[in-house]
């Protein structure tokens, strides 16, 4: 007799004391049997000494109730980590004995969590080889549409989420699939929730797909050893998973253009992941820029504001690779990228001109003749040396030069520009400070010397004041007496023995403008205009300095039309600086009243209705990564970049860094040259990145990249597992101040090499080794696990030290090793001849044995909250079990089921309805382990077959409809700057059609009858790709459209060409970028 016939024989008995007589075949006699002699109730594991009465006690209801409701209210809120809220859930149910100990604790010996956490330990090895990002660009390649794009990523993302866990794919492929939408200007809006959503359908496809799958059989094989239902195979969910998974994403092919955004050529936006705005300015006489390289300019070392390219103003000439060493003159055109909110500022401070439609035709400044060199040449010796005094002021001010302490005689400088400018005066002062000097300065120059003051710069160094003063004669003779400006300065100056301040000045002409972005509205009456038909100074007191069409530059004969982004240069009183009322552009409240209060003019309203200015605080998007770090790579040998250009590989796009110069050593001379973004890579080429120490740590990962100096690391003791980036502050006092890194012997005494240096604003455009440090100096540090250890407390030298997350190097020698452990362990898995638990842990052991990873990295792999989640959830099942909470839930599931009149799919809907809106609120694991015993309870209640009912739970417990429910949606949400509604309105329709299609399939389809809703599934799939990569043109060949497909066709191959075309006024330096 087994435990059912004597559990029926139990529940028929008309006593309620617990005890059944019975008899069996080798024993006549009666038989008292209490109910702790049983194990099974419904296939659910619990107490039967307390919980096999008809019926459990009424409190233990209550309080299950309304403890599970209180739990699911903090989950949802976030108020507490739902590992706390499902173990404090747990404790309480132990202490009031409504479960027992045992019962608490069996979760966390669950085979399934424990080979869970076994697979994160394999799956983190294979992730840290490096080797999924390379591979997965090659699956990615270079498609010609949006469709085309989603194709190619989630078909093979989908594929190894079957075998992977999706986090780490997910976390591989954000940066991956960034880097690729913005390289082939795809939205990423349009490819990132695809990703996540990718992963979570591959997941349901095998058995070690999603840890909710191992977890769920875990169960089944506890509480139905003996049945089929608790033997699934690894392939055994495939027969709904595959077919539900082609389904999904045919829907996200079909519905992505019209529920995620900029789906169907949307207007750009300010936080769109559009191409970087090109922005212009000319060099003026007064620029201390002028005549000077591009590194001794700063034009190059300004953070957030990247050098792109240079128009000669005398020969026309563009530069598109542009060195250090590469020299300025005065009316040169000068390109950048970068934040275009701190682009006048900049501006301002080196003395440049924006260049707008309202000025790009018309230069108003002396252009010299001729190269720098032969102007250096015709100069007297004597102004030639004033001017290198003023140059080498100019670099003591910004910091390049060292300034000499201590009393010394006070010197005045004073001489035309370099390229004899009319008019043009520039004077250099180099004094012991005292206060107010700079105004009387300013004041004496202006007053008594006569002259306009275009622009200065100062800085106060130890007890030196030191300025640099570029004027304009303002009338009289255009060739000022050179001796009485000197005279006027030198009564102004302090004796050299005079005290000093340590307070730093800077004085900068201010033009009065300020730069914004503007977004052309619908109803826009700029809209079918050209750049040049807007008469933006008469109209918006504006000048257009850029603008772009669906994220991508324009040209200023493209008309304007809806979502453009404009960049404008505006002055102090123009209207667009003025903010509309809150809601205006709420379609709902657009249209104000008359009666409305404004203190503007009426024309102010046509003004805000013709563009959308974004304001600083709405733009959310920072341009400026926080904390740049100017680092080396170098191209190494049988790197797989070799022969490709930087264009090709889409390093000039890289999201979270920006791609300063390329640079190529010689052997002869020590020179170097700098390479152009169309010239394909060599062994030895050196590039150099900005970015934060995450970007940095993010470019290491690329195979066939490697630090400058990594000949320095490799003489490290440390192992490559151990390696990390650490960033360091060079403390004051500290015994680095004042010595480069070679002097120091950084590597020998710290046990690290510094790979970038980050000094405040300015970017360090040098090789770490020669630059000489200063206190708070960020030191980048590529060092072994126990630099963090010996050096966070170490004060004298650092003032804060701190690792960078993730940052150990890739490990490509170990990705065909970890490949082969996986496939055996599968195999032997697959074929039965030892538990999935027991090949993978073994898989984990020896790969931390090779050095794949570390012993801390394997214990960190592992997802500990996650553990203690799904363990105590087991337990908190066990309540609602004991209480009759599950019971009750499964009947009226079953009446909702029963009420469809369509059999067990019915059921089937109705569980799998509550374990997607559990899974909504709560992690996929929590749900599926509360919707088990309603489910099982369910199964037994009508019949259905437990395998099925086990299907429908892994089914369902993934969310599609938020943000939080899922860990990888979490994980998108950020980088594609989603909002929750985005998640809401495209993945609702998605769960909708799962929801039927799973149920139906998992009701009607056998061992016998898969293959039916396989090739449903495959057509379906086939039938839709070909019409969205065809844009309609299969469609509407079986509609006899013949004019229309050739059209169509046409369009195809014109859509995208992978280009990049830059909105530039004056249509000279097209396609600059490149």
């Amino acid at each position: 007799m087994d435990s059912h016939d004597l559990l029926k024989l139990f529940l028929d008995s008309s006593g309620d004391t617990g005890v059944a007589v019975v008899t069996n075949d080798t024993c006549p006699c009666p038989v008292n049997s209490t109910m702790d002699e049983f194990d099974f109730v419904g296939g659910v594991s619990h107490n039967i000494n307390r919980h096999l009465a008809d019926e459990a006690e009424t409190w233990e209801t209550v309080v299950v109730a309304i403890t599970v409701a209180i739990m699911f209210g903090f989950m949802v809120t976030d108020r507490i980590a739902p590992d706390w809220v499902m173990l404090s859930g747990l404790m309480l149910f132990i202490v009031t004995e409504i479960i027992t100990l045992s019962e608490g604790l069996k979760g966390f010996s669950n085979e399934g969590i424990l080979t869970v956490m076994a697979l994160f330990v394999v799956a983190d090895a294979v992730s840290r080889t490096g080797e999924l990002d390379y591979y997965m660009g090659l699956l990615l390649g270079k498609p010609k549409s949006i469709a085309g794009a989603q194709i190619r990523m989630m078909i093979p993302i989908a594929t190894m989420s079957a075998f992977f866990n999706n986090t780490p794919i997910v976390a591989v492929g954000i940066p991956l699939v960034l880097r690729w939408a913005k390289t082939n200007g795809f939205p990423k809006q349009q490819l990132l929730i695809p990703l996540s959503y990718a992963t979570i359908l591959g997941g349901t496809c095998t058995l070690v797909g999603t840890s909710t799958n191992l977890v769920v059989q875990g169960l089944l094989q506890e509480d139905y050893p003996n049945e089929p239902a608790g033997n699934i195979g690894l392939f055994d969910l495939a027969i709904f998973g595959v077919p539900n998974a082609l389904i999904g994403i045919a829907y996200m092919l079909v519905a992505a253009p019209f529920l995620l955004p900029y789906g169907r050529g949307g207007g750009s936006s300010i936080d769109s992941e559009a191409e970087d705005f090109l922005l212009g300015a000319r060099l003026l006489p007064w620029s201390p820029a002028a005549g000077r390289t591009v590194k001794r300019s700063g034009l190059g070392n300004s953070a957030g504001i990247y050098l792109v390219n240079v128009r000669r103003a005398a020969t026309g000439n563009v530069h598109r690779a542009v060195s250090r060493d590469f020299v300025l003159s005065v009316g040169d055109e000068v390109y950048f990228t970068g934040s275009v909110e701190e682009f006048s500022a900049f501006c301002d401070k080196h003395g440049l001109e924006v260049l707008t439609t309202d000025n790009i035709a018309n230069a108003s400044v002396h252009v010299f003749n001729g190269d720098l060199h032969g102007a250096v040449v015709q100069q007297s010796d004597d102004e030639t040396e004033r001017m290198h005094v003023v140059n080498h002021l100019v670099d003591q001010i910004n910091g390049r030069e060292e300034v000499e302490p201590g009393p010394r005689p006070s010197r005045i400088v004073v001489t035309s520009d370099l390229y004899h400018t009319e008019g043009a005066v520039v004077v250099g002062v180099d004094c012991p400070d005292r206060p107010g000097l700079m105004s009387d300065i300013s004041d004496a120059l202006l007053q008594q010397a006569g002259l306009q003051i275009k622009h200065s710069e100062a800085n106060v160094v130890a007890d030196r004041s030191l300025s640099v003063w570029r004027c304009e004669v303002m009338q009289g003779d255009i060739h000022p007496e050179y001796q009485k400006v000197w005279s006027v300065l030198s009564s102004l100056l302090p004796a050299a023995t005079d005290t000093f301040s340590s307070a730093i000045l800077t004085a900068t002409k201010t033009s009065g403008t300020r730069i914004v972005r503007a977004i052309v509205t619908k109803s826009s009456r700029l809209i079918g205009q050209t750049p040049l038909d807007v008469k933006f100074d008469a109209i918006y007191k504006a000048a257009l300095v850029a603008y772009q069409k669906n994220g991508r530059n324009a040209q200023i004969d493209d008309a304007f039309t809806a979502g453009d982004l404009l960049v404008l240069a505006t002055q102090d009183d123009s209207p667009l600086l003025v903010k509309p009322p809150p809601g205006f552009y709420n379609e709902k409240q657009k249209q104000l009243d008359e009666s409305d209060d404004l203190e503007h003019n009426a024309g102010i309203k046509e003004v805000w209705a013709n563009m959308m200015v974004v304001f600083e605080e709405q733009n959310k998007k920072q341009d400026v990564p926080e904390g740049e770090f100017l680092t080396a790579f170098e191209v190494t040998t049988k790197s797989s970049l070799e022969g490709k250009s930087l264009s090709e590989l889409g390093f000039s796009k890289m999201p979270g860094a920006v791609l300063v110069s390329a640079e190529r050593p010689q052997q002869e001379g020590g020179r170097v040259i700098t390479i152009s973004l169309e010239e394909n890579l060599q062994v030895g080429d050196v590039l150099w990145f900005t970015g934060s120490a995450e970007a940095i740590r993010d470019l290491q990962k690329v195979q066939g990249l490697a630090f400058y100096q990594k000949s320095e690391s490799e003489k490290s003791n440390s192992a490559l597992q151990d390696r990390r980036l650490v960033q360091a502050v060079v403390a004051r006092g500290s015994p680095l101040i004042g010595q480069t890194i070679i002097d120091a012997r950084f590597r020998e005494e710290y046990g690290g090499v510094v790979v970038s240096i980050q000094r405040g604003s300015e970017r360090v455009h040098e090789h770490p080794g020669t630059v000489t440090l200063q206190a708070g100096d960020v030191l980048l540090i590529e060092a072994g696990s126990s630099f963090t250890k010996h050096q966070s407390n170490n004060y004298r030298v650092f003032a804060l030290v701190s690792e960078v997350k993730n940052s150990s190097p890739p490990r490509p020698r170990f990705f065909l090793v970890c490949l082969l452990l996986i496939g055996t362990s599968f195999a032997i898995a697959a074929v039965e001849l030892e538990s999935l638990l027991v090949t993978a842990s073994i898989a984990g052991i020896i790969m931390v044995s090779l050095g794949v990873l570390t012993q801390q990295e394997a214990r960190d792999a592992i997802q500990w909250d996650l553990f203690i989640v799904v363990g105590a959830a087991s337990g908190v099942a066990a309540a609602m079990t004991n209480s009759g909470v599950a019971e009750g839930l499964a009947k009226f599931l079953v009446r909702i089921g029963k009420s469809m009149n369509v059999g067990d799919a019915g059921v089937f809907g109705a569980v799998y309805l509550a374990g997607n809106l559990l899974s909504s609120v709560l992690t996929n694991n929590a749900a599926a382990l509360l919707t088990y015993p309603i489910a099982m309870a369910a199964a037994d209640q009508t019949g259905a077959d437990r395998q099925k009912m086990a299907f429908i739970i892994m089914l369902s417990a993934s969310d599609y409809m938020t943000s939080f429910g899922y860990q990888t949606n979490l994980m998108v949400y950020g980088p594609g700057e989603y909002s929750n509604w985005d998640f809401m309105k495209f993945g609702t329709v998605m769960q909708i059609i799962l929801w039927v299609t799973s149920t139906a399939m998992v009701a009607t389809t056998n061992s016998e009858t898969w293959f039916i809703s396989w090739f449903v599934a495959g057509l379906g799939f086939i039938v839709v790709s070909s019409i969205r990569l065809t844009n309609g043109a299969v469609l509407k060949y079986f509609t006899k459209e013949k004019d229309a497909i050739k059209k169509t066709a046409k369009g195809v191959q014109g859509s995208k060409d992978g280009s990049s075309w830059h909105f530039n006024v004056s249509a000279r330096p097209e396609r600059a970028s490149k």
